[in-house]
């Protein structure tokens, strides 16, 4: 046990010996044990996609947004419909 899980570990045992009033449960040993993970592997295509492609999607989109936005504020400006609605 290292680290956070081994002082987790005693104060959970001084909570259990608080509440309980007896050495029986906290006498009993612990068997942890690693979660088996796999190992890291390095990516090329998400290697090149992250830092290329994704900044030039997001950037595409967001024109695409606001052409639509300034589209749709000039066809009212346009048509009349702002001085109507106000």
């Amino acid at each position: 046990m290292r680290g956070f899980i081994q002082i987790q570990e005693m104060v959970e045992r001084a909570i259990i010996k608080l509440h309980t009033g007896s050495n029986m449960y906290t006498n009993m040993p612990s068997n942890l044990q690693m979660m088996p993970a796999t190992y890291y592997k390095d990516d090329v295509i998400m290697g090149f996609v992250y830092p290329c492609i994704v900044p030039v999607v997001m950037t595409l989109a967001w024109m695409f947004a606001v052409a639509h936005c300034i589209k749709t504020i000039t066809s009212y400006r346009e048509t009349g419909l702002e001085e109507v609605c106000a």
